[in-house]
């Protein structure tokens, strides 16, 4: 292994998985409130994870009314590739859970 980082992850935004799940909850249950509930937090803290991520994104993902949420243009590719980078997430995470239990498994046997 490189003792250099690589320049992809130099160059990479700092964009958390929990403001990516919180912009795609938000986008899928079209409100702050039912994000929140699936998310067991506060709808201002799905307020405040999304603007972050807005922020970082340097672009307005969703268009807030007083009755209703919803994605804007430049969201709409935002989501798509949001999907997928949670898809991802939760594959790493399986990945290594799955090397866990072997690697428990296996010093079980010895």
């Amino acid at each position: 292994m490189s003792a250099e980082p690589s320049p992809d992850l130099l160059a990479a935004p700092c964009v958390s998985v929990r403001a990516v799940t919180a912009f795609v909850a938000v986008a899928e249950h079209g409100s702050f409130a039912g994000a929140a509930k699936i998310m067991f937090v506060d709808p201002s803290t799905v307020s405040k994870l999304v603007r972050r991520l807005e922020k970082e994104l340097g672009a307005t993902l969703l268009k807030r009314s007083t009755r209703r949420v919803t994605v804007t243009s430049q969201g709409v590719p935002a989501l798509v590739v949001a999907r997928k980078l949670l898809a991802q997430a939760h594959a790493l995470q399986a990945a290594v859970s799955m090397e866990a239990l072997e690697s428990s498994a296996d010093s079980d046997v010895a």
